[in-house]
């Protein structure tokens, strides 16, 4: 009963940890003037007709996040620092997430991470002009070259992730 207890305890205050983390991460981040893409954006602690991009990558839900991220039409909406911020953030938490004395899992912050550090390679390349391909895809291949890497499982997550794409170009095969 009192190991019971303290796993709740545990993973309660782990839980607000990672709810403050993600709430200083976001304060840090200046806020940004929507764009055209049409896209939804956590506001989070801007004005109207702003919105804040490491908050709609770290306070919105991982659905929402790897679909920001795999977009091909917010080129430029979340920029490179706001992308690597939101990475270290949420890979720092998920590895403490790793020792919680619950069970969880972690195949969509796996794309996530990976989404977002693709997503940071593109912004960066794209500005230092090495290419111009819409940083989406960096987020798609990075997401992709993630889970191959964690679940060890390459071509079914290849297909997984160009499936949630809905860009059968991406494929290899």
């Amino acid at each position: 009963r009192c190991k019971s207890s303290a796993a709740v305890i545990e993973t309660t205050a782990y839980a607000a940890f990672c709810a403050l983390l993600s709430v200083l991460a976001s304060l840090v981040t200046p806020c940004e003037k929507m764009g055209e893409s049409g896209l939804e954006y956590v506001a989070f602690n801007c004005g109207a007709g702003e919105y804040n991009p490491v908050a709609s990558l770290l306070v919105a839900t991982s659905h929402s996040s790897v679909k920001l991220l795999f977009s091909g039409t917010n080129a430029g909406e979340i920029r490179s620092s706001s992308s690597l911020l939101a990475f270290v953030t949420y890979t720092a938490l998920n590895v403490g997430l790793a020792g919680l004395p619950v069970p969880g899992g972690a195949f969509t912050a796996t794309m996530q991470m990976g989404g977002l550090f693709g997503r940071s390679v593109g912004a960066v390349c794209k500005t230092l002009g090495i290419c111009s391909t819409a940083s989406g895809v960096y987020a798609v291949v990075g997401s992709a070259a993630m889970l191959c890497g964690f679940k060890q499982m390459t071509l079914a997550s290849v297909i997984i992730v160009v499936e949630c794409v809905n860009d059968f170009g991406l494929a290899p095969v």
